[in-house]
């Protein structure tokens, strides 16, 4: 949850750049301003070089800092002076009742975990007390990816913005703006695609995951026999469909399959995505015995999933990188990223200039695909 304030911002009636200071605020007085410089001192250096738009904002973000300093050095301002204390876990117990409910269900149990994990770093502080400076030592010292750090550096500042707008425990968050040397970077490259070889044993150990004993009766072969096709058409439709993660695939009903498309509700973008199916997943849909309820009978292959990756011996690869698998396979083939974006379900504003991609061009888009698995 993004927290709608600026710092500073420009006059509307003067050259100059104003600088609000919410930290401030007291109870029955306006927030104070203060001008912070003119146009022309934001825009260019004192030897004439013209700032880029990041310089310009980090020349604000320190000016209005300093100004801060200073006004709170004037004023003998103490921070929450005659304030209710609020401690972490009663604000985390707000947050999970009031605005977790507001996000998407991966990002729910994320935030879940992570702001656990803050209590039992922090301790039950007073959510005043937290720092930037707290924060970013904790954060630092995770033996995780930059990726994963900045998840839970992200989560502990939904939570202090949720206290400033919806709970008005903070006047400001103290989380808020990142000093760029303080970001972490993300490898925007994290995603495997998998060889034609890899592809071949991944499908062939697909198809038999679950071990049929000839000894077994007949009734247990029919129904591992039927898991074996649930499992195999589940991790084809991965490719073929690019889905995100396991859960947005069993999910899926058969009311949500016309006979040439699928469609996804509920995604990531909280919007429906369609996709055209065709090749080998249309055949065994068409084909299935069984057309009432969800799609896929068996929604848990957790385990199914590692033992698949420990046969078709490929390594450390997930699920999601099936998703990457179709991505670099549809641009191999030279599909316009835009086209890909509108197969996915990339919400970007390249997506939504392209909307009126037609449904015949998807087909023909997608159907690359099926060279791919035929590349064998």
């Amino acid at each position: 949850m993004p927290q709608v304030r600026k710092d500073y911002y420009p006059d509307t009636l003067r050259p100059v750049w104003v600088g609000q200071f919410f930290r401030l605020k007291q109870k029955g007085k306006a927030v104070p301003r203060r001008d912070l410089c003119t146009f022309g001192e934001a825009q260019y250096t004192s030897n004439g070089r013209k700032r880029s738009n990041d310089a310009i904002h980090n020349y604000l973000r320190d000016l209005w800092e300093a100004k801060q300093a200073e006004l709170v050095k004037e004023s003998n301002y103490v921070p929450n002076e005659g304030k209710k204390v609020i401690l972490l876990k009663k604000a985390i117990k707000e947050f999970n009742e009031f605005n977790i409910p507001m996000y998407g269900p991966s990002w729910q149990r994320q935030l879940t975990k992570h702001l656990d994990f803050w209590l039992s770093k922090l301790g039950n502080i007073p959510i005043d007390e937290i720092t930037q400076l707290k924060a970013l030592k904790i954060r630092n010292k995770l033996k995780c990816g930059n990726a994963f750090k900045n998840r839970h550096y992200a989560a502990l500042s939904s939570l202090l913005t949720a206290c400033v707008e919806d709970h008005e425990y903070l006047d400001y968050n103290p989380l808020w703006k990142l000093k760029k040397k303080h970001q972490l970077q993300e490898n925007s490259n994290v995603g495997k695609a998998l060889t034609t070889l890899q592809l071949k044993d991944l499908r062939r150990e697909a198809e038999n995951i679950f071990v049929i004993d000839e000894n077994d009766k007949d009734s247990k072969k029919s129904l591992l026999n039927d898991k074996n096709k649930d499992f195999y058409l589940l991790i084809l439709m991965a490719l073929y469909t690019g889905a995100r993660t396991k859960a947005e695939l069993t999910g899926l009903k058969w009311t949500d399959y016309d006979g040439s498309k699928m469609t996804f509700r509920k995604t990531k973008n909280k919007t429906d995505r369609v996709c055209p199916i065709f090749g080998e997943v249309k055949y065994m849909l068409d084909t299935s015995t069984s057309k009432n309820g969800r799609i896929f009978m068996y929604i848990d292959y957790r385990r199914k999933w590692d033992k698949l990756m420990e046969r078709a011996n490929i390594g450390k690869f997930t699920f999601h990188d099936l998703r990457h698998s179709t991505i670099t396979w549809l641009l191999e083939n030279k599909v316009p990223k835009e086209t890909v974006a509108e197969i996915v379900g990339h919400n970007s504003d390249m997506t939504k200039t392209y909307n009126h991609i037609s449904p015949e061009h998807l087909l023909e888009s997608v159907k690359t695909l099926e060279k791919q698995m035929n590349r064998l």
